[in-house]
């Protein structure tokens, strides 16, 4: 008696046997095309586990390839003086704008792929699958203090380590190796890091925020033991868990429970509501409509994004609150134009065009309009002072067009919209958000 396979019995085999020597397969098409055969509803557990694996080894292989073709991207734009860096300070720019990323992150990927060219061993680890992303990261972060000679020295210790081990522990080892080649190393690092020190806000969904901090290691350790020793003081009736009561010390110590406000006539256009928390403005902008509990239509507060209608509708409550009517087209509920002829905009103009951008024009750019130039897209007095010809331009990216080979065209008949076309000729259209949409 014997059994007769199927074409697809057969073929599944093959797959089941093929997952079985996945990590001794050469990432690559051949790897790939296993893997695309895999049906994960009809592949027994452990061998899922085995697909996972190939597909985290075609994953570092595809980054380490796409890391060659940056890398020399990213020589083919160097400098304009060699002092500034190796590379153009524009060109994350151009990568950024084709991929969909930010320039923080572009950049960061440039880094990673000039790091990996000067070490041949993570490079080719990273191709081969024997490393993760994340051990890859870590050691190109740790050698990058080291020069050439040096950190192909310390690569060679820590790479035929890196195998089957986690990106802490590879962080660590590479540390430690750092250390011993080069001791004077770890000062480098932590002056230039010093020089780094910042603080930014990133949005988070449900109407939050999250403010991140880098900051010397002690006072850092200072500034939470002083909110530790601050949130653990509970009052008889306080209901609000630990950690909530850490973040009300931490915004009650910048003064952030201090708002000023306005509140004017409303006539059925979106308006705008200047909450001032302690000094500096910010602008919400809400419907009417949602103002007097018609809808739940999300509201916009500058320099984050939407806020639930209920958020926009107690800011706007204040009795304090000061309002600025906009007017907008009934159809394509666009801000309607308010030109002027003179070079600098008069503060209602500028008002009206921040308003209406939300954030710098640059793809993909999130810098707030409040901290953006106004610029004009076909220079004035060729170009007058008006909606259509001003749009907002964070400072790099006002730099980018008139030092870093970029040009700028408006959209005929699409006011606002505005053309980014870089030096290898690629194009990339951005339109304002409209008032009450997410920028």
């Amino acid at each position: 008696m014997y059994e007769i396979e199927t074409p697809d019995e057969a073929s599944a085999a093959g797959v089941r046997a093929g997952l079985a020597a996945v990590v001794e397969l050469t990432p690559g098409v051949e790897l790939v095309r296993l893997l695309a055969d895999v049906a994960p509803a009809e592949t027994d557990t452990g061998q899922l586990v085995d697909a996972a694996v190939g597909w985290e080894r075609v994953i570092a292989w595809a980054t380490a390839c796409q890391a060659g073709v940056v890398a020399e991207f990213a020589r083919r734009r160097p400098a304009a003086d060699p002092r500034d860096g190796e590379v153009s300070e524009f060109a994350a720019d151009e990568l950024a704008a084709a991929l969909s990323l930010s320039r923080g992150t572009a950049g960061s990927r440039i880094g990673f792929a000039l790091e990996l060219s000067r070490l041949p061993q993570t490079s080719a680890a990273l191709a081969a699958g024997r490393i993760g992303l994340g051990p890859a990261h870590r050691i190109a972060d740790a050698l990058a203090v080291l020069p050439t000679e040096l950190a192909t020295a310390v690569e060679a210790q820590v790479v035929p380590t890196a195998f089957g081990r986690t990106a802490s522990q590879v962080q660590a080892a590479a540390a430690k190796a750092v250390l011993k080649a080069d001791p004077a190393a770890a000062e480098r690092r932590r002056r230039a890091a010093v020089r780094e020190r910042r603080v930014e806000m990133y949005a988070q969904p449900d109407g939050m925020a999250s403010i991140w901090a880098l900051l010397r290691a002690e006072e850092a350790s200072a500034l939470m033991a002083r909110l530790r020793s601050l949130a653990a003081c509970r009052t008889p009736g306080d209901t609000r868990r630990y950690g909530e009561r850490m973040a009300d010390v931490f915004a009650d110590l910048l003064g952030a429970e201090m708002w000023t406000a306005s509140g004017p006539e409303v006539d059925g256009t979106p308006a705008a509501v200047v909450p001032r928390p302690a000094g500096p403005s910010v602008r919400v902008v809400v419907a009417a409509t949602t103002l007097l509990g018609l809808d739940e239509e999300p509201g916009h507060l500058g320099g984050y994004g939407p806020i639930p209608a209920a958020v926009a509708r107690e800011l706007a409550g204040d009795p304090d609150s000061t309002w600025r009517r906009l007017l907008t087209d009934p159809v394509s509920k666009t801000l309607l134009d308010v030109g002027r002829t003179r070079y600098r905009p008069p503060a209602s103009l500028a008002e009206h065009v921040r308003t209406r951008d939300r954030t710098c024009r640059f793809p993909g750019c999130r810098q707030p309009a409040e901290r953006c130039d106004l610029d004009h897209v076909v220079p004035y007095p060729d170009g007058t002072t008006c909606d259509g010809n001003l749009g907002t331009e964070c400072r790099h990216h006002h730099r980018l067009k008139h030092e870093g080979g970029w040009r700028v065209d408006s959209a005929p008949g699409d006011p606002g919209a505005l053309t980014w076309i870089d030096p290898a000729g690629h194009r990339y259209t951005t339109y304002p958000p409209k008032p009450l949409d997410a920028a």
